[in-house]
């Protein structure tokens, strides 16, 4: 009876020990694969270059999709947790829409770079889902409509670089709440209106560019409370030259 109830206890022992272990392996698992389904669906939104295969790493292998990662598929970088954490696809010939990317599927990402393709169309507001997003760069494509308010609520972003397309509008003068940011171009576009004060808020900014768009006004006297910013935009009262 002895031997009996040590076995009984060890195995409970094991039990406490074993068995949370192998729920968050089945939820990491599952969690995974969930990204990897995300990323496959928005794969198939994209138009096809008949000459290749597009993004031919990107593809289900298992037989039970339950085990599926795309922490090896070209561009994907994970966590150790083996949660996507950053997408790089700059320069990959890629063209199609933002809005049919799954934004809500991949809350662990941190650094995202679309730059240098042939997107189109908006940039989706369901891009403020990113709440640990500290990367963001959309430059050279070919984006319209306006730079979405939800962009402001990244508030750990560090870098935002959407260069080169055809945006419009005003920037969003809530733009003062990315305290975090280091880096913000928004050069070559078509945006108008006037430079938001709230820009002074960011105090430790390094890099402001907004140059070639159609905003007029005077330099807000906040940009002054900036550090040490490399700047360039328009002269005051006068749309973009430079």
């Amino acid at each position: 009876m002895g031997s009996l109830n040590n076995n009984v206890i060890v195995f409970s022992l094991v039990s406490l020990i074993l068995f949370p272990w192998l729920n968050f392996s089945l939820h990491v698992s599952s969690n995974s694969a969930e990204e990897a389904h995300a990323l496959l669906k928005w794969k198939t939104s994209l138009d096809l270059n008949q000459n290749r295969s597009l993004l031919p790493s990107w593809t289900l292998h298992p037989v039970n999709s339950t085990q599926i990662s795309p922490c090896s598929w070209f561009g994907i970088r994970c966590n150790r947790f083996r949660r996507v954490h950053g997408i790089n696809l700059t320069t990959a010939d890629l063209k199609g829409k933002l809005d049919e990317f799954s934004f809500s599927s991949f809350p662990h990402l941190a650094y995202l770079d679309f730059s240098n393709n042939g997107f189109f169309g908006i940039v989706p507001p369901q891009i403020g889902n990113l709440t640990k997003l500290k990367y963001l760069n959309l430059s050279v494509n070919l984006l319209s409509g306006k730079i979405p308010l939800e962009i402001t609520q990244l508030a750990l972003l560090k870098v935002l670089c959407i260069a080169q397309n055809q945006l419009h509008g005003s920037i969003p003068r809530q733009v003062g709440h990315l305290k975090s940011l280091l880096d913000l171009d928004l050069s070559r576009n078509r945006l108008s209106g006037v430079i938001p004060p709230s820009i002074g808020n960011i105090s430790n900014l390094q890099i402001l560019y907004l140059p070639y768009n159609e905003l007029f006004g005077y330099i807000p006297y906040e940009i002054g409370f900036l550090k040490k910013p490399q700047v360039k935009f328009p002269s005051a009262g006068k749309k973009t030259s430079l």
